[in-house]
């Protein structure tokens, strides 16, 4: 083989320069015949041929999730199940995931697992949002809120009111079901209410049927309480893949993440809170919050004064991002 020839000519060549220098130093010649030295190149044991294997590097999970495109470029997909929550995510959003329901729960508010909600082609919600605002233009941020509602979460829709705000509240199915008043009011005063799902479950790590029915059911209740469909969904703790996407997709959903994390589930301190979203704040950013922490309710007053200060327009997802494509994942502008 050529591998094996160019060894053994190498080995001859090096014994070739081996002998010529010994003579040009003027030192007797190393002992060894022309012949000895061919046999000694010619016993030289090459080793074995490289084994090569072929190895798909494109599995049949990342081809389905491949699909999730982006429809601006600064926006990322996320394309793989997350065995463990995203860093900031806490609270009850860090705490372990409440285990899916299997029997579709308590209460009797459940729905059949079968629902599919909306099929859409592109997700829109225009006809709720500010239709003065322009986020291309102007210097827009999101505010969200995750894991409500509670009764404190009356609290923050005032300081919201108080100021013209609008935000975005992904509610828990179960937090909704207790507080039917307190999505009625959201909805009344302009603001966005998303799909947290049913229990908090970290959904990557259900059945099929499961999955759906933590979707699906929630988004029947908000419907039932305000008489509009969610048009945008938020895994707990960010943990999203292939068949997340496509229940969301089916669903009429686009998957909205963030980028600005005060980690205010963890600090719980109204100063710092204020500080970090402050500091972190750019142009077309999603802010994540926690509305169940009163720490977190405390600051936004704060919050929301000096956002406004800076020249920020302070937006729903839907008036952020402007048109969504079901199933999709949005961290920011």
């Amino acid at each position: 083989m050529t591998v094996r020839a160019r060894s053994k000519a190498a080995v001859a060549a090096l014994a070739g320069v081996l002998l010529a220098g010994c003579s040009a130093l003027g030192q007797s010649q190393p002992t060894g015949t022309g012949a000895e030295v061919a046999e000694a190149v010619e016993a030289v044991e090459e080793p074995a041929p490289p084994v090569y294997e072929a190895i798909d590097l494109v599995p049949e999970e990342l081809r389905g999730a491949a699909r999730a495109t982006v429809a601006q470029t600064s926006v990322l997909p996320t394309i793989q199940d997350f065995s463990a929550s995203l860093v900031g995510v806490g609270g009850p959003s860090a705490a372990p995931a409440e285990a899916a329901d299997p029997d579709g729960g308590d209460g009797g508010e459940a729905t059949d697992e079968g629902s599919q909600g909306t099929r859409a082609t592109r997700v829109s919600d225009r006809d709720d949002a500010d239709e003065g605002t322009d986020c291309s233009v102007e210097k827009c941020l999101a505010l969200t809120f995750d894991d409500g509602p509670t009764a404190g979460t009356e609290d923050l829709l005032d300081v919201l009111a108080k100021r013209g705000v609008k935000a975005t509240f992904f509610v828990v199915g179960k937090n909704a079901s207790a507080h039917p008043e307190i999505l009625e009011r959201m909805v009344a005063e302009g603001h966005t209410v998303g799909n947290h799902s049913w229990s908090h479950a970290n959904l990557t790590g259900l059945t099929d049927k499961q999955l759906a029915r933590e979707i699906n059911r929630t988004s029947d209740r908000i419907e039932q309480i305000t008489g509009v469909r969610p048009t945008v969904l938020r895994p707990p703790y960010g943990s999203t893949g292939p068949r997340v996407a496509a229940v969301a997709e089916d669903a009429g959903m686009a998957q909205i993440l963030w980028d600005v994390d005060p980690r205010d589930w963890k600090v719980r301190d109204a100063h710092k809170v204020t500080k970090r979203i402050v500091q972190k704040a750019h142009p077309g950013a999603i802010v994540l919050s926690h509305d169940i922490h009163e720490t977190t309710r405390d600051a936004y007053a704060k919050v929301i004064d000096k956002l406004l200060a800076q020249g920020y327009t302070l937006v729903t997802v839907p008036d952020l991002l402007d048109d969504m494509e079901p199933g999709e994942t949005y961290l920011s502008q």
